[in-house]
């Protein structure tokens, strides 16, 4: 793995590839979806840290499907979601149920 390109949907929502760090404690992991083996497979993950962003994730899904077709090296989406209380974790298992390259780990507060 060179590096990860991490994705803020919080603040300016346009700019989708602004870089923002996040740390969890993996003691709080409640579900892990994975269809592809992401570790092997990627060259540049993509980090995609969700928070009740049920309105947002149609929208990012399209945007990195468009991002990937593009892009110089073979990427993968890993949705990080950190205990949303909407729909938001739905919405992400249906979107790595549709693409082979993303999937996700869901922590509960």
């Amino acid at each position: 793995m060179d590096r990860a390109l991490y994705i803020s949907m919080t603040g300016d929502k346009h700019n989708m590839l602004e870089q923002a760090a996040r740390s969890h404690n993996l003691a709080n992991v409640s579900t892990v979806g994975f269809k592809a083996d992401l570790a092997n497979a990627m060259s540049m993950p993509i980090i995609v840290p969700v928070y009740n962003e049920e309105d947002n994730l149609n929208r990012v899904e399209k945007e990195l499907l468009a991002y990937s077709n593009i892009a110089i090296k073979k990427t993968a989406v890993l949705f990080v979601n950190d205990g949303s209380l909407d729909a938001s974790l739905t919405i992400i298992k249906t979107i790595c149920d549709r693409n082979e390259a993303f999937g996700y780990i869901s922590f509960k507060k």
